[in-house]
Order: C-alpha cells, then sequence, then structure tokens
C-alpha cells in the first residue's frame, strides 16, 4: 500500500466528521465494502484550474480577496463553470457503460478545509478506483495534481478526458 497523509487532520473543529467517519459512511452509502478498485474517479478542478488562471487575469482590480463580491465573481467564472463540465462528463461517461464512477465534485461537509478533502480523496483512490480520468485544466489544480501523483505511485491508470495515457 502507498504511504499517504494521515487521514486525520488537526484542523478538524470538533463536531465535524473525521476523514475515517466521513469515508465510512461514504462506503456504506454506496454498498462498498473492503478494497475493491472498481471505481473510475473523475478528476476535475473545482475551486481552481484553467478557469481560475484566466479569471485571475481579468477579474477586476476592485475586487478585494476574501469580499463578498470577489467570491461571487469566483463561484460564477470558475466553480460553476467547472461543476458544469464535469457533470456533463459524468453524464456522457455513465452512458457509456461505466458502472461505477466518482465525482468528488458532488460531495461537501460543511466546514471541511482543502487539505483535509484532499486526504479523504486519496484513500477513496487507494480503496476504490481502477483508473483515474483528469479533466481539462486538472494541471492547474493543487487537488488534481495529488490526486495524479498518488495514482502513479499505486500504479493506477491515469488518462485524460478523451482516455489517452497520462504518465510521469
Amino acid at each position: 500500500m502507498c504511504k499517504h497523509p494521515q487521514a486525520e487532520t488537526a484542523k478538524l473543529r470538533p463536531g465535524l466528521p473525521t476523514i475515517e467517519q466521513a469515508l465510512a459512511d461514504w462506503e456504506r452509502e454506496r454498498g462498498l465494502t473492503g478494497q475493491t478498485r472498481q471505481a473510475e474517479y473523475v478528476s476535475s478542478p473545482i475551486t481552481s484550474g484553467r478557469r481560475y488562471v484566466e479569471w485571475l487575469k481579468r477579474k477586476e482590480k476592485t475586487l478585494e480577496q476574501g469580499s463578498d463580491d470577489n467570491d461571487t465573481s469566483h463561484s460564477a467564472h470558475v466553480v460553476l463553470c467547472n461543476l458544469r463540465e464535469t457533470a456533463r462528463f459524468v453524464e456522457v461517461h455513465r452512458w457509456r457503460g461505466v458502472a461505477y464512477i466518482i465525482d468528488p465534485s458532488t460531495f461537501s461537509i460543511e466546514g471541511w478545509d482543502q487539505e483535509t478533502y484532499h486526504k479523504f480523496w486519496l484513500l477513496v483512490i487507494e480503496r476504490h478506483v481502477r483508473r483515474v480520468v483528469f479533466l481539462k485544466g486538472w494541471e492547474y489544480s493543487t487537488g488534481c495534481t495529488l490526486e495524479f501523483e498518488h495514482a502513479q505511485k499505486l500504479n493506477i491508470e491515469t488518462v485524460d478526458a478523451e482516455f489517452y495515457a497520462l504518465n510521469l
């Protein structure tokens, strides 16, 4: 088994589920037991990616980091577009007959930070994924690049959205 970051994080606020608790619930909801490695995982930028870089280049200088207007603009021009593209890909991929598709863009736990999500999804990849499909702009995303590195270390197949092999 590949070494991965500790599943626990000291940053979790009291009352939030631990990574282990969330993973157990997530697996139970899907009927997953043990380490099956049957699924295809869709790795896509959500809050970043190529759209984020382009948005940073063109956003108004008046938008202050952390302001409501900045957050609204980021959501509209980056997050929602990335989510739409991911949903479209997943829908078409399901129609192609892939039985188990993991779409991390549909999972959310209020209060978790990015580092906690990263650790969660690395564990999911390690336990349940046979192939990771990377959508456009993945190389601009911290989460996607962590997923790529982890899949490579585990010798899990990695491909782009057109199913061409991605290797180191």
